[in-house]
């Protein structure tokens, strides 16, 4: 079974959380559509007024409309995405252990539970809000009246053109968003998007980790080794990498700190909403903690670094939203918004290439259509510049990889936008091709280039990823003297199936070492992707292992 992380589970609830981002823009563009004005003479703005207020009972019909489609397959998809994390933790938990039990008989109870739970709290603070049955009071009865009333004011006023206070009315609601009906202990309203997407990701933490910690117990496991990232909050900072107790202070008693301590069971805690550390099942004196050991005030201020992405990931969702705003309104400053989105995508260029990050645009889009973008409905979120950009890469990419790429635009797009690790994995294919294509470092005939490629794409149907100089070393250490290649795959699978001994620091990076008696494997820590293959020499009898970079991973016997 594959395994299971925090963060995996966080990417589940996406779907849900961008079926309400989308109710959130649909909406925005229905009111501007309503308030567009169609007039090119002087306006009698309290005949405006009045006629726009008529039309609001249209304005809760189509917002009805939506939010009942919205609804009905949010239900679906939470009930799929709660059963789906509930049986694959199980999975995972067990994989750790020798003879599986058999699942436990109140899983299906827990399941159900969390899903009742989860999709009452949206329904009652955000669908049910939204339009109320007693007419004028819901939501966004509430959100054109002001729209509506706040315009008028600004026109009579005259300070602004009835175009200009439209729009300028309507992009204020979209810096606040649509708010749901939950307030929190400052007082503070939230709104749909925060509410909905934090409802759904403490879900499943919280699934996580009763689910997790229970199916322990049956094996009498309460230790677990928290997973290292190179960025953590607080809370996380000094726990991971170690090994910590799961139960509370007062029972921990296998000599590890408990999780408590760490802030466990607090959404801002170790393991709390947005955490994305994973706990892999320990037993003492028997596992290895293998983790990399960062420096929790640097993983802090990298946590910051992240933190200050994620802003600036924000404020360009929100001048997207206010670019939509402007081409449902037919407004004259269109493209001062593009200029503004291109100034802080060039931010966000920045910022990964100053901190060595990847870019993640999942973050940066506004949501994903109801339709299938099969179906063209790409078309109603992405400008004409994003569209003609994406059309260029994608013949780049056909360019590159023949049949190995997409296989038409709509799929294309649907990969860049909604697929961060699928779109990585294509950057990737794209990246190895093209390197085969050119002059290469090592010593390969233009024929075993081309094995050395096919040799990528096999190895990555089995789960094992070679970066460029690894795929080619692989075809340089497989090759015999009549210039004949074997691939041998279970040299490297085998190898795979093992787990690394040694860590190496070459290069000033942490990467997992295995190795056996013919060849040396380098890989990305934790992951089965190969940076280098470097053949063994026969001459030195084994005496060129272990490597003066290498470092023993240590079993937890050994502390």
């Amino acid at each position: 079974m594959p395994k299971v992380t925090p963060h995996q589970l966080n990417l589940m609830t996406d779907g849900t959380v961008e079926l309400y981002q989308e109710l959130e823009m649909t909406i925005f563009q229905l009111i501007a559509k309503r308030l567009k004005n169609q007039s090119d003479g002087n306006i009698n703005i309290a005949e405006w007024q009045l006629d726009k207020m008529q039309q609001l009972h249209l304005l809760n019909a189509d917002v009805i409309r939506e939010l009942s489609e919205i609804s009905g397959k949010a239900s679906q998809e939470i009930e799929r995405i709660i059963k789906t994390a509930g049986y694959a933790i199980v999975d995972d938990t067990d994989n750790y252990f020798e003879e599986p039990k058999p699942y436990p008989s109140n899983l299906d109870l827990i399941i159900e539970g969390y899903k009742n739970q989860t999709f009452r709290d949206v329904n009652n603070f955000v669908n049910e809000t939204l339009i109320s049955t007693n007419y004028g009071t819901g939501t966004i009865s509430n959100i054109f009246t002001d729209i509506v009333n706040k315009t008028a004011l600004l026109y009579s006023s005259g300070l602004l053109t009835l175009d200009k206070a439209i729009q300028k009315t309507i992009n204020e609601w979209v810096d606040k968003g649509i708010r749901s009906s939950f307030v929190d202990k400052g007082g503070h309203t939230w709104s749909m998007e925060r509410y909905v997407a934090t409802v759904l990701r403490s879900t499943m933490q919280r699934i996580y980790n009763e689910v997790r910690t229970a199916r322990m117990a049956e094996y009498d496991c309460h230790t677990v080794l928290v997973t290292s990232l190179p960025q953590a909050r607080i809370a996380c900072a000094h726990c991971q990498g170690q090994v910590i107790d799961v139960r509370s202070p007062e029972q921990a008693d296998s000599g590890y700190p408990s999780a408590y301590l760490f802030g466990y069971g607090t959404p801002g805690g170790h393991r709390g909403v947005n955490c994305r550390h994973k706990w892999i099942p320990f037993i003492p004196g028997v596992s290895t903690n293998n983790q990399p050991q960062y420096d929790p005030d640097r993983a802090i201020e990298n946590g910051k670094i992240e933190q200050g992405r994620k802003a600036l990931a924000g404020r360009i969702r929100n001048t997207k939203k206010k670019l939509m705003v402007a081409e449902s309104l037919g407004a004259d400053n269109i493209d001062k918004y593009r200029q503004q989105l291109d100034r802080q995508r060039a931010q966000m260029r920045d910022l990964v290439k100053e901190n060595g990050l990847h870019r993640i645009y999942r973050l940066e889009k506004v949501y994903t259509p109801k339709q299938s973008v099969l179906d063209g409905g790409y078309q109603a979120v992405l400008t004409k510049a994003e569209k003609k950009r994406a059309s260029e890469q994608y013949d780049r990419y056909r360019s590159i990889l023949g049949d190995k790429a997409p296989k038409s635009l709509d799929d294309y797009i649907n990969l860049k936008y909604n697929s961060d690790k699928e779109y990585n994995l294509l950057k990737h294919d794209a990246r190895i091709v093209k390197y085969f294509k050119g002059k290469i470092d090592e010593d390969l005939s233009e024929y075993q280039k081309k094995q050395a490629v096919k040799a990528y794409f096999n190895f990555k149907k089995d789960g094992i990823l070679f970066g460029d100089h690894g795929i080619a070393r692989y075809v340089q250490s497989m090759r015999r003297g009549n210039g004949a290649f074997k691939y041998n795959y279970s040299t490297v699978v085998d190898l795979f199936n093992q787990i690394p001994l040694y860590t190496s620091t070459r290069d000033g990076k942490i990467r997992d070492v295995r190795f056996n008696k013919n060849v040396i494997i380098y890989s990305e820590q934790g992951t089965k992707e190969v940076v280098s293959m470097i053949l063994r020499s026969s001459k030195k009898k084994e005496k060129d292992v272990p490597h003066k970079d290498w470092t023993v991973i240590k079993n937890d016997s050994d502390r």
